[in-house]
């Protein structure tokens, strides 16, 4: 088919009229060009192929001389599709190439798009040909460059995993992204849990969130549940395995306090819903609401009771052996799994070989789950890399969403005034560059309402379709992305008790937005 070497190379459609077909489309019958949200489609997998649909892309007619975008972006995934066939060399010097090109385009808007794609595949291949410290230097250039774009962050952890495996430097690496990347912190106490560091785990794990951005009107999020039930659930979870955490620290007046905490809330999730003003049964809906809230509340109450078992069962392990263990551990529940590094090294009648040999099996087994987590082949590196960047890719100063449909919104948690959810929205910009604005607008937001410092609880990246429907018809129109974060505002001077123990996590908003005071804008 016509066209297809383009769409098997970089994975966008072939040029049509004056439309690159990868940041512009067609208008007024092809006479004309406007910006457009155009989607990557799937790259192809078989390298040997998809280099000579590269080469046959490039020397298609449809690709005119104007385009050199995308005549860029062809060589680029040239470049990548040869690191997939394991020419190295032959990669870099593509790569090259496409550097060579910069004088071509506004420098700014190459480096935060081709430039910083050819970074990572610069990266991906010196970590391949074992020159690591070169590849972790230019790590560290991306991540102090974009360093509150969590896309960015994550993207270069995955491939500091392929350099640095150890746990306690990911754990480090971890612990510095979390105040950006929440779900870092989150990720790191289940490390530190499983591997057995207590202390670690503790510090790791405070402050935790499951509270997700608030969505805007009808919009939902696909492939996530952003109940408040779905949030009392994971909550409960998590309640045990901190709780155990502060207890196995020594720390047991916590411990119960916090089971408390969570206990209180799952028992008024199980109380009936007060009658209606006006004497009218409940509906079918808030019925069959309340009936799951409680079914879930009830599995709560149960995972919490189990951990206390858990709990009660380190406290015996000085008195047990390895076989008393594994008895008491059938009725303690799987989530004892968790935590059994910690609970064989508490045991009292077990020889130290004995227990070193058990422990290091566990993390054996612990270790390749966590390496399947970071696998990064090129199949898993494809969707991070980053798109081009143009000058209608960047934000307008002074864009107003209510007005034009981009720009951020705020909105706040009528239980807690310090509890908002951010928004930035743009039909064209590159997820990076919408997270650096929504944590710029946050910090703003942050400073405007009286506070000095946020905490991040949750973030996530949306691509945004429109489904329009009508006339026995439906149609995805492509609708740009979205930043979303979920922050606390806070004074640092008087912390609340939930989140005294990460203050490590506190972005301080007059930083944030000093170091974000350059981001282009049109």
């Amino acid at each position: 088919m016509p066209g297809d070497a383009f769409r098997v190379c970089d994975g966008y459609d072939p040029p049509k009229g004056k439309g690159d077909g990868i940041t512009t489309g067609t208008m007024l019958f092809g006479l004309a060009a406007k910006e457009r949200d155009i989607r990557r489609g799937v790259v192809n997998a078989d390298s040997r192929k998809a280099i000579e649909a590269c080469d046959a892309a490039l020397a298609d007619p449809l690709l005119l001389p104007a385009f050199t975008l995308r005549r860029a972006h062809l060589m680029q995934a040239r470049a990548f599709h040869q690191i997939g066939a394991g020419a190295f060399d032959e990669a870099l010097r593509a790569i090259d190439a496409v550097d060579a090109l910069k004088g071509e385009f506004d420098p700014i808007y190459f480096e935060r798009g081709l430039g910083l794609g050819n970074r990572l595949l610069r990266a991906y291949v010196l970590i391949e040909t074992g020159r690591t410290g070169e590849a972790g230097a230019l790590l560290d250039a991306i991540d102090a460059e974009r360093a509150y774009a969590a896309s960015v962050r994550r993207t270069t952890e995955v491939l500091r995993h392929r350099i640095d495996p150890d746990l306690g430097h990911q754990l480090g690496r971890m612990r510095a992204m979390a105040p950006v990347v929440p779900s870092m912190a989150l990720m790191a106490f289940k490390y530190a849990m499983l591997d057995g560091r207590i202390e670690q785990a503790v510090e790791l794990g405070a402050g935790v969130s499951f509270a997700k951005p608030q969505m805007r009107g009808n919009w939902t999020a696909q492939n996530s549940d952003d109940s408040a039930d779905r949030e009392m659930q994971l909550e409960a979870m998590y309640a045990g395995f901190y709780a155990y955490a502060l207890a196995a620290s020594g720390k047991t007046r916590e411990a119960r306090a916090h089971l408390a905490v969570v206990r209180a809330g799952l028992d008024a999730a199980m109380a009936p819903p007060p009658p209606s003003p006006d004497g009218r049964p409940l509906s079918k809906s808030a019925r069959n609401a309340f009936e799951m809230r409680a079914v879930l509340a009830k599995s709560g109450l149960e995972q919490m009771e189990g951990w206390e078992k858990i709990i009660a069962l380190r406290e015996e392990a000085p008195g047990l052996d390895l076989q008393g263990l594994l008895d008491r551990l059938k009725a303690a529940g799987p989530e004892a799994g968790v935590v059994l590094i910690d609970l064989v090294g508490q045991l009292g009648q077990a020889s130290q070989a004995d227990k070193r040999a058990i422990i290091e099996e566990i993390r054996a087994r612990h270790k390749r789950e966590r390496n399947r987590e970071f696998a990064t082949d090129l199949a898993h590196l494809a969707p991070m890399m980053p798109r081009a960047e143009t000058e209608a890719t960047q934000v307008r100063l002074g864009d107003s969403y209510f007005l034009t449909g981009e720009g951020f919104t705020l909105r706040g948690d009528k239980d807690d005034p310090g509890d908002w959810t951010v928004r930035f929205t743009h039909g064209l910009a590159t997820l990076p560059t919408l997270e650096e604005h929504a944590m710029l607008a946050a910090a703003t937001a942050t400073k405007a309402k009286g506070y000095d410092a946020m905490l991040v609880q949750s973030q996530r990246g949306l691509e945004r379709t429109l489904h329009v429907t009508g006339w026995g018809s439906r149609q995805d129109v492509n609708s740009g992305r979205e930043a979303q974060m979920r922050v606390r505002m806070v004074h640092k001077a008087a912390l609340p008790a939930d989140i005294a123990g990460a203050q490590w996590r506190l972005l301080d908003a007059d930083t944030v937005i000093a170091d974000l005071a350059t981001l282009p804008r049109r």
